[in-house]
């Protein structure tokens, strides 16, 4: 397969959609088999700007990864991973942060001009939050009831008010993010942008 690809900053994405091209492009009988435990720690970003920069470099690296696959979700010999897949990709990827971004924009300024009524108005932001809610609360329980984690049920509570919280503002401010990977990629801006690295604290012996 020629290994990762040097002209991405995805490459564990574009990876994953070669792996599939490849195989269902040599008639190969394959499985990708997922392991949801996690095997290793890794470091989060620790400020505003740090994580900005990371969902921006996400979003580049996932155009990039669409841009030399796209034709996996318009061809049939791709299957699911093609027409499904790299289908919900451009979707979600390139389309969704687009609109996400232009219906909050122009549905107040529709309403502004009287050119919607109030209840289409607030029947968008409800239809829009409560999808986001729904969404995350429907993840927080499959993981419960899939993974065995035995959170406590003080974990699980802290969980499903940030799956709510999160809908009033960082939702937006990601879609925000996302639109600017998005213009940063048509500019070739290229590079990880790289955080600085703080290292793993130490925590206090438990008694």
């Amino acid at each position: 397969m020629g290994g990762y690809s040097t002209n991405t900053v995805g490459e564990d994405y574009e990876f994953t959609v070669k792996l599939h091209r490849y195989l269902l492009e040599n008639d190969q009988d394959y499985q990708v088999k997922f392991l949801p435990e996690p095997v290793c720690w890794t470091e989060v970003p620790e400020s505003l700007g740090a994580l900005a920069r990371q969902r921006k470099r996400w979003q580049r690296g996932a155009i990039e990864t669409i841009s030399k696959h796209w034709k996996m979700a318009v061809q049939p010999r791709y299957g699911r991973p093609g027409i499904i897949g790299m289908g919900s990709s451009i979707i979600i990827d390139i389309v969704s942060p687009v609109l996400e971004i232009l219906g909050y924009f122009l549905v107040p300024v529709f309403w502004a001009f009287e050119l919607l009524s109030t209840d289409f108005l607030l029947a968008f932001f409800a239809l829009s939050v409560g999808t986001g809610i729904a969404l995350s609360l429907a993840s927080l329980i499959l993981a419960e009831l899939e993974l065995s984690q035995n959170s406590t049920p003080k974990e699980i509570m802290s969980l499903g008010i940030v799956a709510i919280v999160e809908n009033f503002g960082y939702r937006q401010l990601n879609a925000i993010w996302r639109l600017l990977g998005t213009w940063q990629h048509l500019r070739k801006h290229k590079g990880w942008d790289i955080n600085k690295r703080v290292g793993f604290k130490k925590q206090p012996p438990t008694s």
